[in-house]
């Protein structure tokens, strides 16, 4: 099986999806259709190689640790205007 990249489809009737190949950051919010509820990010890169100031989840998933770091790379799934109001539960691991 092949996935088709940067091509829009659509997966079943008034549903469509898009694998982006390496996406730059500042289209994510682009991306964000507030028809649709939510949006999963996966291998997501922040940064450009060069040593820079982040904010990182370090010691836990709630709490900022001011870090240099080249890139950062994460997995999220963020709510769009549709269900802003919508809290994940803890899964798994902190």
């Amino acid at each position: 099986m092949t996935i088709e990249i940067n091509t829009i489809r659509e997966a079943s009737p008034g549903v469509y999806y898009v694998v982006l190949w390496c996406p730059e950051s500042k289209i994510l919010s682009k991306l964000l259709d507030p028809e649709m509820a939510v949006v999963l990010c996966w291998d997501h890169d922040v940064g450009n190689y060069s040593w820079q100031e982040f904010d990182l989840p370090i010691l836990g998933p709630r709490e900022s640790t001011k870090a240099l770091s080249r890139i950062a790379t994460f997995d999220f799934i963020v709510s769009t205007e549709r269900d802003s109001s919508r809290s994940f539960p803890a899964c798994g691991r902190e």
